[in-house]
C-alpha cells in the first residue's frame, strides 16, 4: 500500500535542462519538508511530474487526467536575463507552482489548505526557498558540460537494488491517525443518514432485487471484498440516481449537477427501475457508482477532490485509514436478505 505521496520527477537528462529541472525539484522538496509538521490531509497517491525546459517567460503547469495517480506537465523557463528582478520573479513562480502541486495532493477544502499555505509563507517559507543566485548558475559552477557527459557515458556496472533499504524520515511519513474532523459520534450520525437516505430512491426496486439469486451472489461478493452494507446500499442507490439523471450536461462538480443528484437521492421511489437494472449494477454503471460513493463519502467529512479524474484507490485508502470507512457501522436490519 502507498503511504505519503510518492514522487517521480522526470525530464531531459542533459546539461542544458538538468539544472532547471533539479532547481524546481529542490524547491518542491523544501516546501514538502517545511509543511511536514502540518496535517494537509494528503492523498496516499503517486505524483508524476513531467518537467520540460522552454524559452518562455513564465512557468506553466497543467494537470493530466489519470485515475491511477496525479500527473502534471510542467514547463520551466530558461533564464537569460538576470536584470529587472526576473530571477526573483522566477523563484517566486517556482515556489508558487510547487505549493500548488502540494495543494492538489491535499483533500482539505480550499479555505483550510489556503490558510495553511499562507501561514507557511508568513513563517518564512519564501526565505527558505530563496537563493541569491539561480540554482542553474550554481550548478554550472560545480559541473562542466564535459564532466556531465562523461559521467553519463561511464559504465556504472550492474547494481543490486536488493541491497538498498530506503529510509523515510519520521517527520515526512504519511499521517495515518484519525482525520481532521473525525469522531465516532459524527460517524454514527452519518451512517444513520446513509441507511435512511440510501433506501429512499430504490425502496421498490430493492424488494424486487432481493428475490434474484444473481443479486444475492453479487451482494455476497461485495461483502467478501470488505464492503459494508451501507456502502452496498449506496452503490445501488447511486447507480439508480445516475440512470434517472441521464447523461450529464455539465461538469459533475458543478453546483447544479450536485443539487440534481441530491434531489434525486432524497426522493422516495415511485416507479421501479427497468428490468435490466440488475445488470447495470454488476456492470460498468455499478463500478462508476462505487467510485462516486468514495467521493461523496469524502464530502460528508468536509473533504474535497480537486481532480476531474480522481485516484479512487488513494481516496479509498485515505477514508479507510483516517476516517474508518471500511470499519465504522451501526446496527441495522439485513436490507438484502432473500425474499
Amino acid at each position: 500500500m502507498r503511504g505519503h505521496p510518492d514522487w517521480l520527477a522526470k525530464g531531459n537528462n542533459n546539461f542544458s535542462d538538468t539544472p532547471y529541472i533539479e532547481g524546481f525539484v529542490a524547491v518542491l522538496q523544501i516546501a514538502i519538508a517545511d509543511l511536514a509538521g502540518t496535517d494537509l490531509c494528503l492523498l496516499p497517491t503517486f505524483v508524476d511530474l513531467d518537467i520540460t525546459v522552454e524559452d518562455i517567460n513564465h512557468i506553466r503547469a497543467k494537470e493530466v487526467p489519470d485515475n491511477s495517480k496525479l500527473r502534471f506537465e510542467i514547463a520551466v523557463p530558461r533564464l537569460y536575463d538576470r536584470n529587472g528582478g526576473s530571477v526573483d520573479q522566477m523563484q517566486d513562480e517556482v515556489l508558487a507552482t510547487a505549493t500548488m502541486i502540494l495543494i492538489w495532493c491535499s483533500a482539505l477544502p480550499e479555505e483550510k489548505v489556503t490558510a495553511i499555505i499562507r501561514s507557511a509563507y508568513k513563517s518564512g517559507l519564501s526565505a527558505k526557498a530563496f537563493l541569491v543566485r539561480p540554482y542553474s548558475e550554481l550548478y554550472r559552477e560545480f559541473a562542466s558540460s564535459d564532466n556531465f557527459n562523461s559521467r553519463r557515458s561511464a559504465d556504472g556496472g550492474s547494481i543490486d537494488m536488493q541491497g538498498f533499504s530506503l529510509r523515510e524520515n519520521e517527520q515526512l511519513r504519511w499521517r495515518d491517525g484519525p482525520g481532521i474532523g473525525y469522531s465516532k459520534s459524527k460517524a454514527k450520525e452519518f451512517l444513520k443518514n446513509r441507511y435512511t437516505r440510501g433506501l429512499k430512491p430504490i425502496r421498490k426496486t430493492l424488494k424486487r432485487l432481493r428475490a434474484s439469486t444473481t443479486f444475492q451472489q453479487w451482494v455476497s461478493e461485495k461483502r467478501a471484498e470488505g464492503l459494508l452494507d451501507w456502502q452496498i446500499l449506496l452503490i445501488i442507490a447511486n447507480t439508480a440516481t445516475n440512470i434517472r439523471l441521464g447523461p450529464l450536461t455539465e461538469a459533475f462538480e458543478s453546483a447544479r449537477t450536485k443539487q440534481q443528484a441530491l434531489d434525486a437521492m432524497n426522493k422516495e421511489e415511485t416507479d421501479e427501475m427497468p428490468s435490466d437494472f440488475e445488470n447495470r449494477i454488476t456492470g460498468p454503471d455499478g463500478k462508476m457508482a462505487t467510485g462516486l460513493l468514495t467521493i461523496s463519502a469524502s464530502r460528508t467529512w468536509g473533504l474535497r477532490s480537486r481532480h476531474t479524474t480522481p485516484d479512487f484507490l488513494a481516496w479509498t485508502k485515505l477514508l479507510d485509514v483516517r476516517y474508518f470507512q471500511n470499519s465504522d457501522d451501526i446496527p441495522h436490519e439485513d436490507l438484502f436478505s432473500p425474499i
